[in-house]
């Protein structure tokens, strides 16, 4: 009933075309799903032998953290302003003793865990910010604390995602703000 035309040259650049697409897309795909697309997160570190002796640094850390009191338990702005100097006391030498094992020997490893390092401090620093203004005369219990934002999240994100990518959970940041 019907007889097909030819397709003219026209006709046979689009099924080129189109057969190309196929190859493409059935390519594209077996490459995702075969796990040559895989990548490593950024922040992995190469070596663990900083993240185990880092876990070892956190975990007595992170139990003196826990020894003090928390902040919700008290309504005066004083007592949470001293506990949160208690909390940068433990932070703070958690982060010297991190910084004594970490690596420098000019590796990626060493670059990212330094960059991580400094990401620490800003926390601690933001922390003291916010000591300080519950100290303030003015100061009232409704006064929220901020970080520091980097890359649009905030600085306490880049530390726990850091913690986590390298399996040291007993680094992350205490979540008592």
């Amino acid at each position: 009933m019907y007889e097909d035309e030819p397709r003219g040259p026209i006709g046979n650049v689009i099924m080129v075309f189109l057969g190309l697409v196929v190859v493409f897309l059935v390519g594209m795909w077996l490459f995702v799903f075969t796990g040559l697309a895989r990548r490593d997160h950024p922040d992995k570190l190469a070596s663990n032998a900083f993240p185990i002796a880092a876990e070892e640094v956190c975990a007595p850390a992170k139990a003196a953290f826990a020894e003090i009191p928390l902040l919700a338990e008290t309504e005066d702005i004083a007592i949470r302003a001293d506990r949160i100097d208690a909390g940068i006391v433990v932070l703070s030498g958690m982060v010297q003793d991190l910084k004594a094992i970490a690596p420098t020997d000019g590796s990626s490893d060493a670059e990212i865990v330094r960059q991580w390092l400094g990401d620490w401090d800003v926390h601690l620093n933001d922390r003291q910010l916010y000591a300080d203004q519950l100290r303030e005369p003015e100061a009232t219990i409704f006064i929220p604390f901020l970080e520091e934002v980097v890359e649009e999240r905030q600085i306490s994100d880049r530390l726990d995602r850091f913690a986590e990518v390298n399996e040291m959970l007993s680094c992350v940041h205490p979540d008592d703000l």
